[in-house]
């Protein structure tokens, strides 16, 4: 552990916390949403407050007297000094040694001939056949696209998909309808464009990578030629945010998906990760007035035409996050999440209709009060999707008791 002193100003660095609660206590949690530690730290509310006050700019001996006028009672320096220990242990201090193992885990992933999976062992079992048992289960569940009174798949020409990214324990049967409908697919299909969210800050509006994803049926490569195509327009700045993918969620499900239906015979991928457009839905405006966005997107769909790639397009995205998680006072009821289903279902009729910007706007107009995970991927995708139709497939909430929350998520095809 680093030495402290009186004049020590330690700094906690950027963290998700979310409140939970475990047998009748109250806790915040603690990790790395950037994922350089697997570390996470549960602690209670006082315990929380002394964090807040690791910022970089707090000595130890103002954190201390900042405890006592706030709680009336001393902080000891030797519970300080544990508390500062503990964080350092988990990578959660802004210092030397964070810095040191964040380089090793950079180096890592770019060295590796190929993305790893980030995910496996925790989200999917890694072992091939077990994999495949748990997949196998999201299309026969009783609620499966292939259980045996499942309504029959829509008619015509697939042309792209919104399927969730929460995790596959909650979500593997909704993604299963909108994979299903891929898996069935008239013609087959040689590109998958995977607009993913990217759940951390960048700096352009999107970014690729040129490695495969791995999965336990084998890499996911990516479509090399486009992407080149796409390099000789864009140069380096595809590439300024490609870390981001290093443990991103929302493309690795998409793609175990791919791997296990697909297996020797899967088509390519170009996995594009989407940064926000939280200015156009907090300010106003619109993203088609937006260069970057409209350069790359147009690029895109040219691009593909040019090579005659039969593609079908993919959003990896959430609805709703509601809840204590999510900043709220208290957990959502019946009646909430009632009112929520409708709001969502409502905000997803523009995209029934192919109206991607008539959707946009609706976000716009809520000034995202559901925190929808996902606006820019599926605005992006709805601006070069070439379809007829759209068509809800399933839609579900899932609450989490011990947080108080709810993320609500859909599967939806477009046909030409």
């Amino acid at each position: 552990m680093p030495a402290f002193d009186d004049g020590s100003k330690p700094k906690l660095r950027y963290l998700e916390a979310f409140p939970f609660e475990h047998e009748g206590g109250s806790y915040i949690c603690l990790r790395d949403p950037r994922g350089f530690t697997d570390h996470v730290l549960s602690v209670p509310p006082a315990l929380f407050y002394v964090l807040t006050l690791i910022d970089g700019d707090n000595t130890l001996v103002e954190i201390e007297r900042a405890f006592q006028e706030r709680f009336g009672q001393p902080l000891e320096r030797a519970e300080l000094e544990n508390i500062l220990g503990q964080l350092d242990d988990g990578l959660f201090l802004d210092n030397e040694r964070f810095q040191d193992a964040m380089r090793a885990r950079v180096e890592e992933y770019r060295s590796a001939p190929v993305r790893p999976a980030a995910h496996v062992g925790a989200a999917y079992p890694g072992d091939e056949a077990q994999c495949r048992g748990f997949f196998d289960a999201f299309f026969s569940d009783p609620e499966g696209p292939r259980a045996a009174d499942a309504p029959a798949r829509p008619a015509g020409k697939l042309r792209g998909l919104i399927t969730p990214h929460i995790d596959l324990q909650r979500g593997g049967v909704c993604s299963a309808h909108g994979f299903d409908a891929l898996a069935s697919a008239d013609e087959p299909v040689d590109l998958v464009v995977v607009f993913g969210t990217s759940h951390q800050p960048m700096q352009q509006r999107f970014c690729v990578t040129s490695k495969a994803y791995d999965t336990p049926f084998g890499a996911v490569d990516v479509d090399h030629e486009l992407l080149a195509r796409l390099e000789a327009r864009f140069g380096d700045s595809l590439y300024e945010d490609e870390l981001n993918h290093r443990i991103e969620h929302s493309i690795e499900f998409q793609a175990v998906f791919l791997g296990y239906l697909f297996g020797d015979d899967r088509p390519a991928m170009l996995p594009v990760l989407v940064g926000s457009l939280h200015e156009y839905v907090e300010n106003g405006g619109d993203p088609e007035t937006d260069d970057e966005w409209c350069a790359f997107l147009d690029a895109l769909r040219d691009e593909i035409a040019a090579l005659g790639r039969r593609v079908v397009y993919v959003a990896g995205v959430d609805l709703a996050h509601v809840g204590r998680r999510f900043g709220a006072e208290a957990a959502p009821t019946p009646l909430d999440l009632t009112k929520l289903e409708a709001a969502d279902r409502e905000s997803l009729k523009p995209l029934e209709a192919l109206d991607g910007r008539a959707f946009f706007r609706y976000i716009q107009r809520e000034k995202d009060e559901r925190n929808v995970c996902g606006t820019a991927s599926i605005t992006a995708m709805m601006r070069i999707l070439e379809a007829d139709r759209g068509e809800l497939l399933r839609y579900e909430q899932s609450f989490e008791e011990d947080t108080g929350s709810v993320v609500t998520y859909a599967s939806m095809a477009f046909y030409e």
